[in-house]
């Protein structure tokens, strides 16, 4: 027996065909039997053809050709039938030379009751592709439309280098990719799921994946990529990509997308406060600092303001002896013991000479003994004796409280 021709139909408004003949409304006064066997072949051994229409939920009978035909009036509703018919779709992978047998790569089953659509379901007749192992998901770095070819980065597997593709393969397996290239969309950032193959001329794209086919499970293993993809999200130390949502709900699906997002936003909330505690604690140890600093350096202005007041006092004293030369400036202190009356200029004093040291106490630093012999006016006949170090009485008294 021939493969017989398909009934026509219009599903939704999109023309196609159904490799199924329902039967016809024998009683309904608008079927009218003609005489003769025409539509009768080996093509149609039914001898006739029907046209109809699935529209709103419902299924209709809109005419007929050959041994039947309808009189004027509007479309049938088949409520007299009950059944599933097939709608066949994409090329054939098996014909059939008999009946409406012929296999092709997807089936549409719809599901009727008394005229009614119930369900419709697509089968998939296409053998199982080989699961690719070299899955990425990259995004166009380059394209060259008058050589076609061009380089993808791919972004999930960790290899920075970009990969070659030729517009051959990606016009084969997504035509719509092929187009948005030859529009030279970059501005839109061309990402995409593709498979590599190693050949002579080094690693090219072999194969583009749509997001449906990663879904459905297009590549082998993807525990790599999965783990690549949550490491982005838990990653807040760089910027969430703008296609990271795309390629999750691919691989993991919409769910899981979505937990990823609130995880993400939980961690950058903990991040931000974190951020904010640590903001905290390094404003208050600043602030310690500086009020440390403040305090010092009162103090120094303070110790400064006292030192100033024991010089004044000490010039003061010594300007009413109207001594002419440093070491009657000298013998006097000594003898009077002034070092221990002005305590924050004088102290103990470490003398040396011809490598000898020792310590002088109530002396004054020669800064301070060289500034009181300026403010006397005092001649100085100079010694090999020099001051190596110096402590003040008020500093060792300071040390000595502390202890």
């Amino acid at each position: 027996m021939t493969a017989q021709v398909h009934e026509g139909l219009i599903l939704d408004g999109v023309k196609t065909s159904m490799a199924f003949c329902p039967p016809l409304p024998k009683d309904n006064p608008r079927l009218i039997e003609l005489n003769g066997n025409q539509g009768l072949s080996t093509a149609c051994w039914r001898g006739y053809r029907g046209s109809w229409e699935i529209k709103g939920g419902k299924f209709f009978l809109t005419g007929i050709s050959g041994k039947y035909q309808l009189s004027d009036g509007p479309s049938i509703f088949a409520n007299w039938f009950t059944g599933t018919i097939k709608i066949p779709a994409g090329d054939i992978l098996k014909y059939v030379h008999g009946g409406f047998s012929t296999v092709y790569e997807q089936e549409i089953h719809i599901t009727i009751q008394e005229g009614i659509v119930k369900k419709n379901i697509t089968v998939d007749n296409r053998p199982p592709s080989p699961k690719a192992t070299n899955v990425d998901y990259g995004v166009v770095n380059r394209y060259f439309p008058d050589k076609g070819f061009g380089f993808v980065r791919g972004l999930l597997l960790g290899n920075n280098s970009e990969i070659f593709f030729h517009i051959k393969t990606i016009k084969k397996t997504d035509p719509q990719l092929a187009e948005s290239l030859s529009r030279d969309l970059f501005g839109e950032k061309l990402h995409f799921w593709f498979d590599t193959e190693t050949t002579s001329k080094g690693i090219q794209i072999c194969t583009v994946f749509s997001p449906r086919q990663i879904r459905q499970g297009a590549a082998s293993d993807t525990s790599h990529l999965i783990d690549r993809i949550e490491s982005y999200w838990r990653n807040l130390g760089r910027q969430k990509p703008s296609w990271l949502d795309d390629v999750t709900s691919d691989l993991l699906g919409q769910d899981r997308t979505n937990e990823l997002n609130l995880e993400r936003r939980h961690l950058e909330s903990e991040e931000q406060k974190k951020r904010e505690l640590e903001r905290k604690e390094l404003e208050a140890k600043t602030e310690i600092e500086r009020e440390r600093r403040q305090r010092q350096h009162d103090a120094e202005r303070a110790q400064e303001q006292l030192e100033e007041d024991e010089f004044q006092n000490l010039v003061a004293e010594m300007m009413k002896f109207g001594f002419t030369h440093s070491s009657q400036v000298s013998n006097y202190i000594v003898s009077n013991r002034l070092g221990y009356k002005y305590k924050n200029i004088s102290g103990i004093l470490q003398m040396e000479i011809d490598g000898t040291t020792w310590n002088f106490k109530g002396g004054f630093p020669p800064k301070i003994y060289a500034r009181l012999c300026d403010e006397l006016g005092l001649s100085n006949n100079g010694t090999r004796v020099r001051a190596v170090a110096f402590e003040s009485f008020g500093n060792i008294e300071e040390r000595s409280n502390r202890k």
